[in-house]
């Protein structure tokens, strides 16, 4: 079952993965495609705004570390 941690890795990593630079539309765009994603597979996303904000810098940080 796909959870929303997945949704936001995958998402992270195909976003970002080749970027240069990140800003803060771009985080942005990825939470709208996140919520988009977790609906479309039938994920319940409880989670505020802020909360995926931080999914996603925890994400951006992992990629950063491999």
């Amino acid at each position: 079952m796909t959870t929303l941690e997945d949704i936001v890795q995958e998402e992270v990593q195909w976003m970002f993965s080749d970027a240069e630079e990140i800003g803060s539309s771009d985080i942005s765009i990825c939470v709208r495609q996140i919520f988009d994603t977790a609906e479309s597979c039938g994920v319940e996303v409880d989670e505020s705004d802020f909360s995926i904000r931080c999914m996603i810098s925890d994400a951006l940080c992992e990629m950063e570390g491999v």
